[in-house]
């Protein structure tokens, strides 16, 4: 329903539609896995949640062109974006979806929101 550029998290929805994953709110939180492609809206979105996400240039999902390699990343309160701080805020979701292998490569390990 949205465009979704790769290596950005994405959930299922109930229309079997792919949509950006935040951990804003509990809908959106459980993270099926990461774009392995960019896709438009109205397109197939082809993904993967498990293995190894490389990208030569992270800035449109981390905020940064490079991960910090051994850090651990969750999912952000902004839709489609991952962070090293995971969030605090009562109503918000806790989801740890994996550790950068190096700036470029992020290990996926995604683990089920824990809402707070």
């Amino acid at each position: 329903d949205v465009g979704i550029d790769a290596g950005q998290p994405i959930y299922v929805k109930a229309n079997g539609h792919a949509e950006l994953a935040g951990a804003g709110a509990s809908g959106t939180a459980t993270v099926a896995g990461f774009a392995t492609a960019s896709a438009t809206s109205g397109n197939t979105v082809s993904w993967t949640s498990d293995g190894l996400v490389t990208l030569a240039d992270w800035t449109a999902v981390a905020g940064s062109a490079s991960l910090t390699p051994g850090a651990r990343y969750f999912l952000s309160t902004t839709a489609g974006q991952i962070t090293t701080t995971a969030p605090t805020t009562p109503g918000q979701s806790v989801v740890s979806l994996g550790v950068a292998a190096s700036g470029t490569t992020l290990d996926i390990e995604i683990q089920p929101p824990i809402a707070l």
